[in-house]
């Protein structure tokens, strides 16, 4: 469920997409386009990387395409999403804003399965939700440089058999049990345009 503060900043990127002059579209080419991107994201004392990728079809400013990206913090897993942006002209450099709705696919890795599996009898991952919100500035020469700041929010359910004695009964249970993570972090975001 979301919270005030994530609603607020939900409805701020909205008003931030919606903004930003429509007339001021005629800067931007209708074409292609495709983005290396590398994220830095923050989840409480940690600090992780989540590169990624993005491309679609560029008109009047409007951006539709599709993005994918890695995220290595706590359970490896890997997104995919639509990729929606709007670009605007201001002068030496330009406005974007960005929003990425899609899916949280989680791939443990063989050390991660394997440490879920000694606590843990039938231990299995399932795939979530996944959002990215954003804006930044256009640099460079060709305005193909991105730094932007954005909010991402990840979500996947762990399902598992935990083993318990029952001290009434004298014998041991297996009680089935699931745990959902939701996990809302801020990051930084570098990218190349082509």
């Amino acid at each position: 469920m979301l919270t005030r503060q994530h609603k607020f900043v939900l409805i701020l990127c909205a008003f931030v997409f919606s903004a930003i002059k429509i007339n001021a579209q005629d800067h931007a080419s209708n074409k292609l386009y495709a983005i290396v991107q590398q994220g830095f994201v923050f989840n409480n004392s940690d600090v992780g990387v989540q590169p990624g990728l993005a491309a679609g079809g560029q008109w009047k400013g409007f951006g539709l395409g599709i993005a994918a990206a890695i995220d290595f913090l706590s359970v490896r897993s890997f997104q995919t999403s639509i990729d929606l942006r709007k670009t605007a002209n201001a002068g030496k450099f330009c406005l974007v804003a960005f929003v990425n709705p899609g899916l949280n696919n989680i791939i443990p890795t063989k050390k991660e399965k394997q440490a879920a599996l000694r606590f843990y009898q039938d231990q299995q991952f399932k795939n979530g939700t996944y959002l990215e919100a954003g804006g930044g500035i256009l640099m460079g020469k060709k305005k193909n440089l991105l730094a932007a700041f954005y909010w991402s929010r990840k979500t996947y359910k762990e399902t598992y058999t935990n083993i318990l004695w029952n001290p009434v009964l004298q014998n041991i249970e297996a009680v089935p049990a699931t745990n959902k993570y939701i996990t809302n972090r801020l990051g930084i975001k570098l990218a190349i345009i082509f």
